[in-house]
């Protein structure tokens, strides 16, 4: 990452002592939901229906 060990450690830790446990661990299992809400937007097919409702002349978006 270009920078020192020990400096990163250092960090790391101080990140440790401010952040509270539970934090860490909610912010860790982002990834493995937003994977999880994909999944299940691809399995309910509403993809193709958002996109001509986004896509649509007038759409407010």
């Amino acid at each position: 990452m270009g920078i020192e060990r020990a400096a990163f450690e250092q960090d790391v830790a101080q990140i440790r002592r401010l952040m509270p446990r539970p934090v860490r661990r909610a912010i860790r299992r982002i990834p493995d939901a937003l994977a999880a809400a994909g999944r299940a937007v691809q399995a309910t097919g509403i993809g193709p229906r958002v996109r001509s409702w986004i896509s649509r002349e007038g759409s407010p978006a």
